[in-house]
């Protein structure tokens, strides 16, 4: 008898135990990216950690089904705050680039020329239907930091389907949106910043 209740509250210990946590986290390898020699531009960038909208501010992966129902995960988490994560990402394709004499993340003393600063405006799992998507919209700026002018801007909300129905491969379909985007950004911070140092160099005087 004392056997038989022994096994029977293993058993619902067993049962009632809490699933284990996860941790995801949103990665890619630098391999495609052409980085410079020697920096690019004689000009140094700091990355402001993203704003985030306040549904999204917390540990778990938010999924949802419609547009107005947020739920979170309960034992799916993100590796740290999406916000850092996302700016984390953003330093070490940057920092592989090679374009500027330095880029920090946190911020230091030394006033930098520019400053990298964005909104996370959605970063999910998105269930439609049968249908599962990664979610990924973002609004990035570049401001020249002497006089704080937005020098350039750019925006993206993109989904992509996710055919395997697990967390994971949805965390991996934002990797991939994300290194797709960094790409765009990359192109379009050189973009500009190839006009202000042409500025910079009339102002000066020098060819």
């Amino acid at each position: 008898m004392k056997w038989a209740l022994s096994s029977l509250l293993i058993l619902v210990l067993s049962c009632s135990a809490a699933p284990e946590r996860q941790y995801f986290g949103i990665a890619y390898t630098l391999v495609d990216i052409e980085a410079n020699a020697t920096p690019r531009y004689k000009a140094t960038l700091r990355i402001v950690e993203p704003e985030i909208r306040l549904a999204y501010d917390r540990p778990q992966i938010v999924y949802r089904y419609d547009p107005y129902r947020f739920k979170y995960y309960n034992y799916k988490f993100w590796v740290a705050k999406p916000q850092q994560m996302v700016a984390e990402v953003i330093h070490r394709h940057l920092q592989k680039a090679n374009l500027f004499l330095e880029t920090a993340l946190v911020y230091q003393r030394a006033v930098p020329d520019y400053e990298l600063v964005g909104e996370i405006e959605a970063i999910e799992e998105y269930d439609s239907g049968d249908k599962w998507y990664a979610h990924l919209a973002m609004t990035m700026r570049l401001v020249r930091f002497t006089d704080r002018t937005v020098v350039w801007s750019y925006q993206f909300d993109r989904k992509q389907e996710v055919f395997n129905k697990e967390p994971v491969y949805v965390v991996r379909g934002m990797s991939d949106l994300m290194e797709e985007e960094m790409h765009q950004i990359l192109a379009g911070i050189q973009e500009v910043m190839d006009k202000e140092t042409a500025a910079g160099a009339g102002q000066d005087g020098t060819p």
